[in-house]
């Protein structure tokens, strides 16, 4: 056999990394998908952030002046509607830092190749957050005040 001859090596076989893979480049599609899912999680938490800075202190007034007595949930509510207005000017900075970590995790997620299942798992549990705080914030106003409007028409 001849020394110099070349031999052919086996090549390995090829290494499955229990890590995703990511596509190397950055395109704009890809910020601008981003983008758009962080807006509309945005969107769909404006609803709770307004029904909390501008009428749960209305309510929280008549509980005050008819001195109910109050369900843990609803005092949680005027709790955090509390929070809300006496830092509001905070309020800026965390929807910076939200907004952006959302939209840091939906590029990320979006990049991932296939499966996508983890990109639309946070997109519609972020999106369900806010709708269902919003509702629980309702409940938790609405059903003292049926409680005092039941009190008040005997």
């Amino acid at each position: 056999m001849d020394p110099t001859a070349i031999t052919a090596q086996p090549t390995p076989p090829p290494y499955d990394s229990p890590l995703p893979e990511y596509r190397a480049s950055t395109s704009t599609a890809d910020l601008v998908i981003a983008g758009l899912l962080a807006l509309v999680h945005a969107v769909l938490a404006s609803p709770l952030l307004v029904y909390l800075l501008v009428f749960v202190p209305r309510y929280q007034r008549i509980f005050a002046d008819f001195g109910m007595a109050l369900p843990v949930l609803t005092v949680a509510v005027l709790n955090v509607a509390d929070m809300l207005a006496t830092l509001w000017f905070l309020a800026p900075v965390l929807l910076v830092i939200l907004f952006g970590a959302d939209f840091g995790m939906q590029y990320l997620l979006h990049r991932r190749r296939p499966p996508r299942l983890l990109l639309w798992t946070w997109f519609v549990l972020g999106g369900l957050l806010p709708v269902v705080g919003f509702f629980l914030a309702m409940l938790a106003i609405q059903l003292p005040m049926l409680t005092l409007f039941d009190g008040l028409s005997k």
